[in-house]
């Protein structure tokens, strides 16, 4: 079967999943935000060093264990989670021992005054300034993603 041929149908199925509809088989869409690293013996410290060393490590643990019919995310930088929970990420090796998980560190950095600045701003130039003021104010600068 041709990729093109597998990737329609594996979409396929989960899509008739998500709309309750009857499949074949319940599709296994692995969500891999350490079980990668952990699959393949790789240090968490290393596995999120590096978006693209990240992915590479995902390939191999999908090998690993047989596949499946789709994954939640395709690499996982150590910043990763800030954008997704606006919120500071703690670090391996530095906040946390280094073969620990990450934790996004959950703390109240929205102000009500914000919701205006969303409307008067925009979105996309809020968040650029919210993430550079409020997250990554502190990060190192060489993990952040758009430096990988």
């Amino acid at each position: 079967m041709k990729l093109s041929e597998k990737y329609k149908e594996r979409r396929k199925r989960i899509m008739d999943t998500i709309h309750l509809k009857e499949t074949d088989r319940v599709p296994v869409v692995l969500e891999y935000a350490g079980f990668a690293a952990r699959a393949v013996g790789v240090p968490m410290n290393e596995y999120v060093s590096s978006c693209e060393y990240s992915t590479q490590v995902m390939i191999r643990a999908y090998q690993k264990i047989g596949g499946g019919d789709g994954i939640n995310y395709a690499a996982s930088g150590c910043y990763s989670l800030a954008t997704l929970y606006l919120s500071k990420v703690r670090m391996l090796g530095v906040d946390l021992p280094w073969d620990d998980e990450l934790q996004v560190h959950e703390s109240e950095l929205m102000k009500r005054s914000d919701y205006d600045r969303i409307l008067e701003m925009g979105w996309p130039a809020f968040f650029k300034k919210f993430l550079k003021q409020k997250i990554y104010d502190d990060a190192k600068q060489e993990l952040l993603p758009e430096n990988q």
